[in-house]
């Protein structure tokens, strides 16, 4: 029987591995199912306690939002340097717009579009830095 290519994904979503595509293209990945009771089990077994609440709508779509951050942009140690590079990234028109489409799918409070706004102005601020003249 051949499977549908939609059902599958270049990535594990369970907790802690760093599986993908990439590394191990023998392995195959697959999407959260459409069928509510059955994705709620596989969120549980993959220990992915952060992912409970969100809406079987929004873990079965073909898509990854802010796929390019990591832990180390989020979860910086105390006192640390913060690089410019790293800034530009998490302070960005991408992550503003994933913070909007997650709002939208109710998987993020309607109060996270205050964030979204905010991280549009400085993405707009670091492009006013960038350009060469005034427009």
């Amino acid at each position: 029987m051949e499977r549908n290519k939609n059902t599958h994904c270049k990535w594990c979503s369970a907790y802690g591995c760093s599986n993908s595509k990439n590394k191990r293209p023998e392995l195959s990945f697959l999407r959260f199912p459409s069928n509510s009771d059955r994705c709620k089990k596989w969120v549980v077994n993959t220990r992915r306690a952060d992912l409970l609440s969100t809406p079987v709508e929004v873990l079965k779509l073909p898509i990854r939002l802010a796929s390019k951050l990591s832990k180390r942009h989020i979860e910086l140690p105390n006192f640390a340097k913060l690089k410019v590079s790293l800034a530009v990234q998490v302070l960005s028109h991408t992550v503003a717009a994933g913070i909007s489409t997650m709002v939208s799918f109710k998987a993020l409070p309607p109060d996270a579009t205050a964030t979204a706004q905010f991280v549009e102005k400085f993405d707009q601020l670091f492009n006013c830095f960038n350009s060469r003249r005034f427009n």
